[in-house]
C-alpha cells in the first residue's frame, strides 16, 4: 500500500483543513491489567479455570494472522497536534511516497 508523506486533513485543534505529516505506528495488544481486567466475565473465567480441573471448554487452535494492523499518526504542521485515524489498516507492506 502506498501512503503519501503529507496529507491535507482536518485538524481538530485548528478546526480547519491543514497539511499533516503522516507516520505509521504498529498497534500493540491491549494490556490485561487495564480497565476490563477486573470485569465480571474475566473474574468468572479465572474462577472456573483455577485448580486442577483445567480449561472448561476445548481450546481453539491458534492461526497466525497474515499481517499486522498499522495505524497512521497525523501531525499538523501548523500547531503540532498529533491524532490518529479511528480504524487501523491491515496491510503487509506500507510504502511512503
Amino acid at each position: 500500500m502506498k501512503v503519501p508523506k503529507q496529507v491535507n486533513k482536518y485538524c481538530p485543534k485548528c478546526k480547519a483543513y491543514k497539511i499533516h505529516k503522516v507516520s505509521q505506528v504498529k498497534n500493540k495488544p491491549r494490556p490485561k491489567t487495564k480497565k476490563g481486567a477486573l470485569g465480571w466475565g474475566i473474574r468468572q473465567m479465572a474462577r472456573i479455570s483455577a485448580g486442577y480441573g483445567g480449561f472448561p471448554r476445548p481450546k481453539k487452535p491458534k492461526t497466525a494472522k497474515q499481517s499486522k494492523k498499522i495505524a497512521f499518526v497525523y501531525e499538523c504542521t501548523e500547531c503540532g497536534r498529533k491524532h490518529t485515524k479511528r480504524e487501523p489498516i491491515r496491510s503487509k507492506k506500507i510504502e511512503q511516497i
